[in-house]
């Protein structure tokens, strides 16, 4: 009895021990391959040819017609020669139609549209994820458009795995190629300066968009809410040249005029919306009003963007993008290099007030 209790403690307990390492061992791979490839949904959302308004063309698209022009030429180009539409970049300030513009290519490719975000892209397998399903078979179909807005903001660590997929179609993955069919991206950004120059040079074609002029601004809205020319006008010349101020402002005045039942808008409702929104006749709001404000009152001292966000606490963010090219546009601020910005002999004659 006493020798098969030796040869259980010798033999069997090494033996027993082994078995359960490799067990948890094995559930330990099993655990590290999902997380490695946990297919969640990604955030996207897909755009279909039918889904896409018929309005959304080139040629009902107003204003940027140097942009539109070029567009449709590389497109044209593209079917005549078999090939599919190359990468394109779209940079200018915010609300200009960067969005739109890429509806308008898919719509012109008639080809779906996916539409997303960098928070989408953390890393290696957040790319894969959003670009293949749990097979491994692409999600994305040959000539499909992905728009990618704010693609400035996309990690590196996301980036690098783009640029493969972007450049040759497709992915290596652990030494496995995963082939993807020929697509278009295409980034919208406000500054593109941001992107790491190879990411920038993947796209062929880049194009920057301005702000729009009053005429085109007013056509927009007039179109958008079938407002009166002059209330249009009006409203043009407090959208700083941004059609998606623009659209707000007339989602504000439309929403007065039917809830008090006018039958007519007068440029009066207009001062009274405008100065409820705190909105200026040359469209300067509150927070751009402050830093105005704040140059004025402090000697126009030259003063950078971090300065200013943690003074007057606004987002660094919006007055790169939003308030600065804003001011910029009005002649109101001048650049100093690296000591800052600073009001123009305009921009301290400025009048603060709504109206």
């Amino acid at each position: 009895m006493l020798w098969i209790i030796v040869i259980f403690v010798v033999i069997g307990i090494p033996i027993l021990h082994t078995l359960l390492t490799y067990k948890v061992t094995a559930n330990n791979i099993e655990a590290d391959y999902q997380d490695d490839y946990n297919f969640e949904p990604q955030e996207q959302k897909k755009v279909t040819p039918q889904m896409i308004d018929s309005p959304v063309t080139f040629t009902s698209f107003i204003g940027q017609q140097n942009v539109v022009e070029l567009l449709r030429m590389h497109i044209l180009a593209a079917k005549k020669t078999g090939k599919v539409t190359p990468h394109i970049l779209l940079d200018g300030p915010g609300g200009t139609g960067k969005t739109t513009l890429a509806m308008c290519t898919a719509n012109a490719v008639d080809t779906n549209l996916y539409i997303t975000t960098p928070s989408t892209f953390k890393d290696k397998d957040s790319v894969i994820n959003f670009l293949f399903d749990s097979n491994f078979g692409p999600k994305i179909g040959e000539g499909d458009v992905l728009f990618i807005d704010e693609i400035h903001r996309l990690r590196e660590s996301a980036a690098i795995y783009l640029y493969s997929a972007m450049q040759d179609f497709y992915i290596d993955v652990g030494g496995s190629v995963l082939e993807l069919p020929k697509f278009t991206v295409i980034g919208a950004t406000t500054d593109s300066g941001m992107m790491a120059a190879p990411f920038r040079d993947r796209f062929k074609v880049k194009l920057t968009l301005s702000t729009y002029n009053i005429n085109d601004i007013a056509d927009i809205i007039i179109d958008f809410k079938n407002i009166q020319k002059d209330i249009a006008l009006e409203l043009a010349k407090r959208s700083c040249g941004v059609p998606r101020i623009a659209k707000s402002l007339s989602d504000n005045i439309s929403a007065y005029k039917d809830a008090n039942n006018i039958a007519e808008l007068t440029l009066d409702h207009v001062d009274y919306i405008c100065d409820l929104l705190g909105i200026d006749k040359n469209g300067l709001n509150q927070s751009a009003r402050k830093i105005v404000l704040y140059f004025q009152n402090n000697q126009n001292k030259p003063t950078g963007i971090n300065s200013l966000a943690t003074t007057l606490n606004i987002s660094k963010e919006t007055i790169q993008y939003e308030i600065f090219p804003t001011l910029f546009n009005l002649g109101l601020l001048i650049s100093n290099g690296t000591r800052g910005k600073s009001l123009s002999e305009n921009g301290l004659k400025y009048r603060l007030g709504c109206n």
